[in-house]
């Protein structure tokens, strides 16, 4: 049996009977409240950490750090094989089977974001991985190959969370890599600005992951062994491979824009878009959160599916109106805040985020 506790705390229980609707729309409502503002923060802390990149190092060293981030994100998107659908929908409870499930695709993310680190670092241009190369090379493909495992492993860990709907737990990780990001860029420790910028961009939520991992290993008793493979665990494994070209043609305009932008403009350009990128990215996330509480609480069997599509659909088109308003009339901060290096930043900000849009739809 697991010892982990209730999906939430007696005093969240009780905040939810005094919501109005069936306990599947409150819950699905809680969810991506709580996933919505882990979104809004960390885009607030993403901003501030290139901010503060911006007054630390130089627009063409930023532009590289930012190389390297879009790099590993891709490489993240490329290979998780639509694991994170099979958890969502798969390990929605406490039971030996669903926590198997989510140790495979652990495992199974690590190995393949990892392999596909190095496959990326061979095709990659010379001028992308440039910072990696004064750690020395070998060194610095360990390192991005290391990364690219961890945060596909975090990227689990989340979504593990929430199908046991501890929406917080999301929350609280997220604003822990907010805050320790922040200091950690004012250290030298390295000659390459860009080099630094980077793995503490990328470093700080992978060791995260890393936590996260250990925790939910630790709070599962007894240990669930990995062989033999439980009919329930084969079963999301077949689920992940079909789901995989699907979610990877829809995920892929968010994930290949930024590459294709990194590979045809110099360091102080991409800088410039990486600015407005970063929060239109996060603004995307949004949607992509609700969809996940979506794809979880329709996945149980007290579910009213068609009820809980119209509202997680109006959920998410409300939330990206404001937002492309908010971008309209904000635009000009962009300036204000990074400077008039960042103009074409201000320029193309709007333009993105209204995409988020169609993207909730």
């Amino acid at each position: 049996m697991s010892t982990v506790g209730p999906p939430f705390d007696e005093l969240a229980a009780v905040e939810l009977e005094a919501l109005p609707g069936p306990r599947s729309d409150r819950n699905l409502i809680r969810g991506s409240a709580w996933l919505s503002v882990s979104a809004v923060g960390g885009a607030i802390g993403g901003l501030i950490f290139w901010l503060m990149s911006t007054g630390t190092a130089t627009s063409h060293e930023v532009g590289r750090a930012a190389a390297l981030f879009t790099a590993i994100l891709f490489v993240n998107f490329a290979t998780n094989f639509g694991l994170n659908i099979a958890v969502a929908r798969y390990s929605q409870d406490e039971s030996t089977s669903a926590f198997v499930t989510y140790s495979w695709a652990i495992a199974i993310s690590g190995i393949t974001s990892a392999l596909g680190a190095v496959a990326f670092l061979l095709i990659a241009p010379g001028r992308v991985i440039a910072p990696l190369r004064s750690m020395g090379l070998p060194t610095g493909v360990a390192v991005f190959c290391v990364f690219a495992a961890t945060l596909a492993m975090t990227s689990l860990v989340d979504i593990r969370l929430v199908a046991l709907r501890r929406w917080s737990w999301v929350f609280y990780r997220t604003l822990a890599v907010s805050v320790l990001r922040i200091p950690l860029l004012w250290l030298e420790p390295l000659h390459d600005r860009a080099l630094w910028i980077f793995l503490v961009a990328v470093g700080v939520p992978a060791l995260s992951g890393i936590i996260g991992v250990a925790l939910l290993h630790r709070m599962h008793e007894p240990r669930a062994a990995f062989i033999p493979v439980p009919p329930e665990t084969r079963t999301a494994l077949r689920y992940s491979l079909r789901n995989y070209l699907p979610a990877l043609a829809e995920h892929a305009p968010l994930i290949t824009l930024p590459l294709l932008v990194l590979v045809s403009v110099g360091s102080s350009a991409n800088a410039s878009f990486y600015i407005a990128w970063g929060a239109t990215a996060f603004t995307f996330i949004v949607p992509t959160a609700i969809a996940q509480v979506f794809l979880v609480e329709g996945g149980r069997s007290e579910m009213s599916v068609e009820g809980q599509t119209r509202l997680a659909l109006g959920v998410s088109v409300a939330l990206m109106l404001v937002a492309s308003l908010a971008a309209w009339l904000g635009k000009d901060l962009v300036t204000v805040v990074y400077g008039v290096r960042y103009e074409r930043a201000a320029r193309i900000l709007p333009e993105l985020v209204v995409a988020a849009i169609p993207w909730a739809v």
